[in-house]
């Protein structure tokens, strides 16, 4: 891949109208853009490499955000060393941007960010105006974060009691099996959750991780043999079990495994038949 390295003063003005930044690439870490403000302030400042592509008339970060944010924030001047990779695809500059954070600190989000806008059933989730809960990349007040939500599908669709959160090895197969089956599912699934839970405000702990794959495995198991109104109806009660709650706060193994079993608990009361089926027995065929 074709590159040249140059010299060049950076500034506010100059970022401004020379770089630009991939909906694809990570968003910025405020206590990084800080660590380097206060680098700047205290003459502590390393002009290192800064990366990019060129694009027309625009170069297209790859590497330094916090850096460029830092003396965009400052309003200073450096002189600094550029490499600009020349004639990239777009597929050529998610490599190497990948490829240049790897050794970084990365989140799943991140990498999850790369997918959006390609993937036609990961999108599909976004789109909030057809599906019953709102996804949304940063999350919010009354939304689900879109790397927690792919992984309450991808723990709901499993059985027993072993959680397997994705990771930036594992995502791609992931993705790949995302289909209209499993978005049906997931959509009728969030669709009950929602009648039964309401909107997953910000302090809703019914939309914990915990919580929310392990209704998903007890309704994934039971669905054929009660009727919407009966499951809500059982469902509901999980809301007001405090022992339920107290252990959505917990990660380990023995925790999940007793959160499963006070959840059945409160949704078997009182039925002394056809109770739902226990997830974690149901033989793989």
């Amino acid at each position: 891949m074709k590159h040249v390295y140059k010299k060049i003063k950076v500034n506010k003005s100059w970022i401004e109208e020379n770089i630009v930044k991939p909906g694809w690439q990570k968003n910025l870490y405020p206590s990084n853009v800080n660590k380097f403000v206060n680098h700047i302030r205290n003459g502590t400042f390393i002009c290192s490499l800064i990366t990019a592509a060129k694009d027309k008339d625009n170069l297209v970060l790859l590497d330094g955000q916090h850096k460029l944010e830092a003396i965009k924030k400052t309003d200073s001047e450096f002189e600094m060393d550029l490499c600009v990779y020349e004639s990239l695809e777009e597929e050529d500059m998610i490599m190497i941007y990948r490829a240049m954070n790897d050794v970084k600190a990365h989140r799943l989000i991140d990498d999850i960010k790369i997918s959006l806008g390609k993937h036609d059933w990961l999108d599909a989730f976004m789109e909030n105006e057809n599906f019953p809960i709102d996804i949304s990349y940063g999350g919010g007040v009354n939304s689900i974060r879109i790397d927690r939500f792919l992984n309450i599908l991808k723990n709901g669709m499993n059985q027993g009691f072993v959680r397997s959160n994705l990771s930036r090895k594992n995502l791609p197969i992931f993705l790949e099996n995302l289909d209209a089956e499993v978005y049906s599912t997931m959509k009728d699934f969030c669709e009950l959750y929602k009648k039964c839970f309401g909107e997953p405000f910000k302090d809703n702990w019914l939309y914990v991780n915990s919580v929310m794959y392990t209704v998903m495995k007890t309704w994934m198991v039971n669905k054929e043999n009660f009727n919407e109104d009966d499951m809500i109806k059982c469902f509901k009660r999980i809301a007001d079990s405090g022992s339920v709650r107290l252990d959505s706060k917990g990660v380990d193994q023995a925790t999940l495994q007793s959160l499963a079993h006070k959840i059945y608990a409160v949704i078997n009361k009182k039925r002394s038949a056809n109770k739902f089926k226990e997830f974690w027995l149901i033989e793989e065929n």
